[in-house]
């Protein structure tokens, strides 16, 4: 499959047409730009298209303009060849896909440092506070509002003891789901994505009271130009080998944290940003997978059931003796006074391991 794509912004320009493999999928994908109109077509579809175009163009003027080596693809082999194609015209996203080492397996996957440095050095530094590239000049101040408003719900964060230029800091999320094959087999996929977007909507009002243009949410947009993937995993793998998945998030991990330590340089500005991993989001299953979590709805008690109860909260204790999870009548349940108070894994995931988080509280890194 493969992705046309168009944009008004000439500052994108150079970026259009990029293809991207990504990892053993038959995807091919156009990431990173503010306004883009996409459309999705098949493989063989262009390549019937190209035909049709060289029988009418001649081969003179397809051969010059590359067409010709479209046509040229046998429909049997369509996907392969389209990619060797578009490796050799360089229209490729200029992202390395690398291999982890693990386990006796290698596993495809974007380094989280890759994505960054590409973004980066392509001056669309601006979208990961939902701006265009002509809107660069409010990136900074809608980035040090945001640390503003962050600092106050969250005084204990360790970030708050570094020396950070506050407006070329990104925040960012682990984002981790696990989605279904063609063939309804299950696959873990394990991206980041800016905690700062569009909104949304982009009929949404972007000013506050003041009228300043004020932080929103990530949530509007086309999920390739706000969601970076680094890596996907098979469910026959992890099942077969259950911690595979876990040395790979120890890599993923250690990846991000250089971002915060090292940075990403712009090699035209010369100014450095750095990336901060705010928090992991997924659905429960994910987030105890991901977490070690021994307190989920699945470890709570059962109707009849006689084994030990492990309570359904991982920021509290609910669920267990003297701690009723139905309690919501209450302002004041009885669970209220136990959040934060007991770890929910007997083994340290690798997030808290090696990224930034809330001591004080560390289990709210996962939401």
């Amino acid at each position: 499959m493969i992705y046309t794509v168009r944009t008004q912004d000439p500052a994108l320009q150079t970026l259009i047409p990029t293809h991207l493999r990504y990892l053993q999928h038959l995807t091919t994908w156009y990431p990173l730009s503010r306004y883009l109109s996409i459309s999705e077509a098949s493989c063989t579809s262009r390549i019937r298209t190209a035909r049709a175009v060289t029988e009418e163009m001649g081969e003179g003027p397809a051969q010059r303009s590359g067409i010709r080596s479209w046509a040229n693809i046998h429909c049997d082999h369509s996907e392969r060849d389209v990619q060797k194609v578009v490796e050799k015209q360089g229209t490729r996203l200029d992202v390395p896909l690398t291999y982890l080492e693990l386990q006796d397996e290698r596993i495809p996957w974007i380094d989280p440092r890759d994505w960054m440095e590409f973004i980066v050095g392509s001056g669309l530094y601006p979208m990961f506070a939902g701006l265009s590239v002509k809107q660069r000049f409010l990136a900074a101040p809608i980035w040090k509002d945001f640390w503003d408003k962050f600092e106050k719900l969250n005084p204990h964060h360790p970030i708050f003891e570094l020396d950070l230029d506050w407006g070329r800091t990104v925040g960012l999320y682990i984002h981790g789901d696990e989605g279904r094959t063609l063939k309804k087999s299950g696959f873990m996929v394990t991206s980041i994505q800016s905690c700062l977007g569009k909104g949304f909507d982009d009929k949404r009002l972007k000013r506050g009271l003041g009228g300043h243009i004020k932080p929103e949410v990530n949530f509007a947009g086309h999920t390739f130009t706000t969601r970076f993937v680094s890596f996907v995993m098979p469910k026959t793998l992890y099942d077969k080998k259950p911690e595979i998945y876990h040395d790979a998030l120890q890599h993923f991990s250690r990846s991000l944290q250089t971002l915060l330590d090292d940075g990403v340089r712009d090699p035209y500005t010369k100014e450095l940003y750095k990336f901060v991993v705010l928090g992991c989001k997924g659905d429960l299953p994910y987030l105890a997978k991901t977490g070690y979590l021994n307190r989920t709805f699945n470890s709570g008690a059962k109707r009849g059931a006689t084994e030990k109860i492990h309570g359904i909260c991982h920021l509290c204790l609910a669920g267990f003796p003297n701690y009723p999870a139905e309690e919501v009548s209450s302002c004041e349940p009885a669970w209220l006074a136990t959040v934060g108070l007991k770890l929910p894994w007997s083994k340290t995931p690798p997030f808290i391991e090696y990224l930034h988080h809330d001591c004080h509280d560390p289990a709210t890194f996962f939401w």
